[in-house]
């Protein structure tokens, strides 16, 4: 786990998957100042690994996912979200990737295209927090 942000009790949490630091610290100090709690992950075995202990230990699952498509290591982001989809059915799991058209068939409930704004990620969560 790289970061651990939860700044803001009460607020919907974000996990946030991307093997790029640059990307990873951007999209969680942008989430964070906008009032957002993050847990952010730069690795797929990592991520799995988390979402495995808190169906283990009975816990809720985060608001949403927010995962690279195609990350490097030895778990992707398509096998990532396929394994927190049937862990925690009702999670939002937002692909973020530069190639939407390789995830378009993944039971996801948004993919957002790379580079995008902080507006655009703040609008897409909002519009899909239930």
């Amino acid at each position: 786990m790289e970061m651990n942000t939860l700044a803001h009790p009460g607020a919907p949490s974000v996990v946030i998957a991307d093997d790029y630091p640059i990307v990873r610290e951007t999209v969680a100090k942008l989430l964070v100042r906008r009032g957002f709690n993050v847990i952010s992950f730069g690795d797929g075995k990592m991520l799995v690994d988390y979402f495995q202990q808190l169906r283990a230990n009975d816990r809720q699952a985060p608001s949403f996912l927010l995962t690279e498509c195609r990350m490097m290591g030895t778990i992707d982001g398509v096998t990532c979200s396929r394994i927190i989809r049937t862990l925690f059915p009702s999670i939002i799991i937002i692909i973020f990737t530069v190639d939407k058209y390789v995830c378009v068939d993944l039971d996801v409930d948004a993919i957002l295209p790379k580079p995008a704004t902080g507006d655009e990620i703040e609008d897409l969560i909002i519009s899909l927090y239930r």
